[in-house]
């Protein structure tokens, strides 16, 4: 395949300013779910893993490379990105019902390969990209994530991390600029 745009990351733009908050978001939401609504003594190891420790690593280094380093390679943000499908997955996997498991590995898997491709400038079409994870983000919470219509709020806080990672991977390609390349 080749190369067909390079793209650098706008760090004064709001997109980039609100994809690091809501990345803030999604850590201060795991933490209130596993501090002060759960004992993490309580939970399993596997949602100890894969709900909090490895979600909290991606997220405080997306947070310092992108706020506090501001390292101007798209590419590393896309690797970043890919991971936080692959700590989707595993979470539809420990808590989602047979269609939230068909449609997330779906969902997500197309989703890497489509961050991959245009964070490697590979196609040339942020927007997708956008489009592709803000799509994600409302099926998700239309139709599996909205327990706050319902008394169970609790449950909604230990699912809001999960929607915050998804707003922040489409804020993410509203924040970045290609330069297409001559043929």
């Amino acid at each position: 395949m080749k190369q067909l745009a390079r793209y650098t990351i706008n760090f004064e733009s709001k997109w980039i300013r609100f994809c690091a908050g809501f990345m803030g978001f999604a850590m201060f939401f795991e933490a209130l779910n596993f501090f002060v609504l759960n004992k993490p003594q309580d939970a399993a190891i596997a949602d100890l893993i894969f709900f909090l420790i490895l979600p909290f690593v991606l997220e405080l280094a997306w947070i310092i490379l992108l706020h506090n380093v501001k390292w101007n390679a798209a590419g590393i943000y896309g690797i970043l990105a890919t991971l936080a499908c692959v700590i989707l997955i595993i979470q539809v996997f420990l808590c989602g019902n047979t269609i939230q498991i068909i449609l997330g590995i779906v969902a997500y898997l197309l989703g890497s390969a489509l961050i991959l491709m245009i964070t490697g400038g590979f196609f040339p079409y942020k927007y997708f990209g956008m489009a592709w994870f803000a799509m994600i983000f409302l099926v998700r919470f239309l139709c599996f994530d909205r327990n706050i219509l319902s008394d169970d709020w609790t449950a909604f806080i230990a699912r809001l991390g999960g929607l915050c990672m998804i707003a922040t991977i489409s804020l993410f390609f509203g924040g970045i600029t290609g330069v297409r390349k001559k043929a």
